[in-house]
């Protein structure tokens, strides 16, 4: 599908001391919180890239996307929920407030009803309406006619985007860093329950890890170029793979899983005749389903794209 969303205004405002959390320090961590820690490697990263494109296909980046608040706000209906109803939520929100400022104009009963779909409608509508507040009363400037608006971050550095934001209830590393990802096309390495998982198997992060002190070793460790590929077969691994996955596979499986043995010891280089089978996940951040098949590319409103249910940090 090709048709370009229309981009928003910028517009915002100042946090309330309601609608603003204490960062914490692990929150904005940008090195490891384990230097010792020598895993992942380099040569770690390609070769697991390079094994999942093998199985599960080979991803690429949407073109499309919406407004960072558009992103910000589906990847927060994202959290304790299924992709698909929190798909079908962002959906409702916006066909019953077709902008952000009515939206913040409406009924909390109103929103409420609109995002029922995707679970904990009260404390998702509570954080929605906070950060819509927020950014009214911090940066007004952006907000023309009273739209609020992010696009202006896209002009800033991703720690000052990541200090902004982090500072907002209901918006934890994982939802910051899927934004940054997938919406802004920074390199960004989001840790979600399958990445999670999966890296503890692989022996990427310590044992006593959490999810927070996962992402900033990670991040820190997987070079920028490989952190979309990676972090989209793991997640797409994570709900294929029997020995991998945390629970119930939540797809059917595409074959062994290539972790198994002495899979460090793989080639880097795919061959000239491997051809990438088709993957299809869902972009948060633009509603599109990115499919890539034999490396092409295209776009397609799925609405039948997979399911994760994906825990969220507690914010």
């Amino acid at each position: 599908m090709a048709s370009t969303n229309s981009k928003r205004k910028l517009v915002q405002q100042t946090p309330t001391s309601s609608s603003v959390k204490k960062v914490k320090n692990e929150d904005c961590v940008v090195v490891t919180p384990y230097p010792e820690f020598k895993h992942p490697t380099e040569q770690e990263t390609r070769v697991a890239v390079q094994l999942l494109a093998n199985l599960h296909g080979l991803p690429t980046k949407g073109e499309f996307t919406n407004s960072v608040l558009d992103s910000l706000v589906r990847t927060m209906l994202s959290q304790n929920t299924t992709d698909k109803n929190s798909r079908v939520a962002f959906a409702s929100l916006k066909k019953t407030f077709p902008t952000w400022k009515r939206v913040y104009e409406a009924q909390p009963a109103a929103i409420e009803e609109s995002i029922r779909h995707g679970g904990l409608a009260q404390k998702k509508t509570e954080n929605i309406l906070a950060l819509l507040s927020s950014i009214l009363n911090e940066y007004p400037q952006h907000c023309v006619g009273g739209e609020p608006s992010l696009d202006f971050m896209r002009a800033l550095p991703t720690e000052e985007v990541k200090a902004k934001l982090l500072r907002y209830k209901g918006i934890g590393p994982k939802t910051v860093s899927c934004v940054l990802l997938f919406n802004m096309h920074r390199e960004e390495f989001p840790v979600d329950t399958h990445v999670f998982h999966i890296a503890k198997k692989l022996r990427w992060i310590p044992a006593s890890s959490s999810a927070e002190t996962a992402y900033a070793h990670l991040n820190a460790r997987v070079p920028g170029e490989l952190k979309f590929p990676l972090h989209i077969g793991l997640v797409e691994h994570g709900k294929r793979c029997k020995l991998c996955s945390k629970g119930a596979l939540q797809l059917p499986s595409e074959g062994d899983c290539p972790f198994v043995g002495n899979w460090a010891d793989t080639p880097l280089a795919f061959s000239s005749s491997d051809s990438p089978k088709m993957l299809q996940h869902l972009d948060l951040q633009s509603g599109y389903c990115c499919v890539t098949y034999s490396g092409k590319q295209q776009q397609s409103n799925d609405t039948n794209a997979a399911e994760s249910k994906e825990e969220e940090d507690d914010d």
